[in-house]
């Protein structure tokens, strides 16, 4: 199927809610705490002033203690809620486990994404108990908003390395990627998302946790967007201080923001049909825009 069989020629413009919490892990299960749950909570009740269709979390962010919290604000607010992830145990072989990102639909149960490919320090610091996801898989989406189908997958974080390659072609083609990290080597990740961006038209984000004392000592804990961008919203982003200037021209034309600190910030997007300006991948109407962002303290 044509990119543009089905894309509307007018601005189909959404919103994104980006959560990128701080919290602890143990054992590479969260824990929840009653100062966790208030902040969470808070960063809901602010994001619902902007009326986003779609919001993330990181990886490992999730409890089961959290459904309904996230059940009901996806329910009573038509938010799809790409809620992070946790580890599952497996029946048969107790010291093994997996881990899933739970997605909330409005008014349905959340759908289970799994994890095919633990990296290797997962499966090593928790001492070979992490392995891939045993079921079949479900990973990619359509959602109507009004008369238009907007396609989505979810990737949680190693997964989408491995397969980003395979939605280059036309016929997988997708408006957005979803991908909740607890990732503390970018680079890579940054390479694969611009890349799948720029060539296919789509939109890429990528949510990892925030950075605390101990991180800043010792990781590098990053979460970035790409998209296709013009010029004058590639300036804007530098300006108000949402995206580092240190990315060579491949770069500069797909990153949306880069951010390491505890934040929620909601991005206004186009998914309309693309404009074709090549110099600087410009979508119609020039989006998406950029809502200011609301620092969190945790």
């Amino acid at each position: 199927m044509s990119r543009i069989a089905y894309k509307p020629p007018t601005p189909v413009p959404i919103k994104v809610a980006i959560i990128t919490i701080n919290f602890e892990l143990r054992d590479f299960e969260i824990v929840l705490t009653d100062k966790y749950k208030n902040k969470l909570t808070k960063c809901f009740s602010l994001a619902k002033e902007k009326k986003p269709q779609f919001m993330i979390l990181p990886e490992y962010s999730y409890d089961d203690e959290l459904f309904d919290i996230y059940s009901e604000y996806s329910t009573e607010n038509d938010c799809i809620i790409i809620g992070g992830s946790k580890l599952c145990k497996i029946n048969t072989e107790k010291s093994k486990c997996y881990a899933v990102c739970p997605v909330f639909l409005p008014g349905q149960p959340p759908i289970m994404v799994g994890k095919e490919n633990p990296t290797d320090s997962e499966i090593q610091l928790s001492n070979d108990s992490i392995t891939r996801y045993p079921f079949d898989n479900t990973r990619d989406f359509s959602y109507l908003l009004g008369e238009i189908e907007i396609r989505f997958s979810v990737f949680i974080c190693n997964d989408f390395l491995k397969n980003y390659h395979n939605y280059f072609s036309l016929q997988k083609r997708k408006d957005i990627f979803f991908v909740p990290q607890y990732e503390m080597k970018p680079n890579l990740f940054i390479h694969c998302a611009a890349s799948l961006s720029t060539e296919t038209e789509t939109y890429v984000f990528g949510v990892n946790k925030s950075k605390n004392s101990v991180d800043q000592k010792m990781l590098l804990l990053k979460s970035v967007g790409t998209g296709s961008l013009n010029s004058s919203t590639v300036n804007n982003l530098y300006s108000l201080g949402y995206r580092k200037s240190n990315y060579d021209d491949y770069f500069d034309k797909s990153i949306i923001y880069d951010i390491d600190g505890p934040v929620l910030l909601v991005l206004d997007i186009d998914l309309g049909a693309p404009s074709p300006l090549p110099h600087t991948r410009s979508r119609l109407r020039s989006r998406p825009n950029v809502i200011p962002i609301l620092k969190m303290s945790v």
